[in-house]
């Protein structure tokens, strides 16, 4: 795949950077060595070479994953078709739908201003969403 003109990635590379950061925002390290790459890829249905090929934006998956796929990353899938190069941004107008909530914008939504506070209640949603995905890597 070509480098587009505006970016010089390719649609695979964009690919790979979002949905990296993607899992990223929600507490999903998917670092080489962590295990997730391959919880990931049970999940979406792709071998975890396919999982690793995508991340270092080698490769594009198969357009039927890029539901799965958002699910795991919880974001629309829309925005995986448009990094893909699949359709462009204008094809499939983005809907007003509320995005993920960040452990910043709990705070800000709950009115939250003391900066102790604030702090306490971020670490602690950060921590949370580790442990559930540490968990969620250990064997059954």
């Amino acid at each position: 795949m070509e480098p587009t003109a505006e970016t010089k990635e390719t649609p695979a590379q964009r690919f790979g950077e979002l949905v990296a950061d993607l899992a990223s925002r929600i507490g999903l390290d998917l670092s080489p060595g962590t295990g997730n790459r391959i919880l990931f890829a049970e999940r979406t249905g792709m071998s975890h070479s396919a999982v690793t090929r995508m991340l270092n934006g080698r490769t594009l998956p198969h357009p039927a994953q890029f539901e799965s796929i958002a699910r795991e990353v919880r974001c629309d899938v829309r925005d995986l078709f448009v990094a893909a190069g699949t359709i462009s941004e204008d094809a499939w107008p983005k809907q007003d739908e509320p995005q993920a909530l960040t452990p910043y914008g709990a705070v800000q939504a709950l009115g939250i201003t003391d900066p102790l506070i604030r702090h306490m209640l971020m670490s602690g949603i950060e921590l949370a969403l580790r442990m559930q995905n540490e968990a969620a890597t250990l064997p059954t």
